[in-house]
């Protein structure tokens, strides 16, 4: 009776460990530049859909955080996520064309720490 409890107690550890949401409270960071054609969009808003591989609407209040830097800066530095899928959306101001710019795409992270660097196209409405 002993050794079942002992091996349920690894066993619960084991699972609940293993069993971790996206979202919030990890220690991984995505640095993306938004970029329109080939150009950097300094001063988007990033918006973050936790759990998320396509586009679920674009209304701010449709994802679960933003993040975002001064107008005169870029990348956006999205940390302190838990591995899982993601969907990041962006919402700028191309200077060059007088134009709001937005896109987005999924990201998924299979580590429990890290950093990922990636590009962020956007295009104008």
């Amino acid at each position: 009776m002993k050794n079942t409890l002992f091996f349920l107690t690894i066993l619960m550890t084991i699972v609940v460990a293993s069993c971790t949401k996206p979202g919030l409270g990890g220690q991984n960071t995505i640095i993306a530049t938004p970029q329109h054609h080939g150009k950097d969009i300094p001063g988007c808003v990033v918006y973050v859909k936790f759990g998320a591989s396509e586009l679920p609407g674009t209304s701010p209040s449709d994802f679960d955080v933003n993040f975002s830097v001064p107008f005169t800066k870029v990348p956006i530095t999205i940390s302190g996520l838990m591995k899982g899928n993601y969907y990041l959306y962006a919402v700028g101001y191309d200077t060059t064309i007088s134009q709001t710019v937005t896109g987005g795409m999924p990201v998924s992270i299979s580590e429990s720490a890290g950093e990922t660097q990636m590009y962020l196209p956007v295009t104008e409405n």
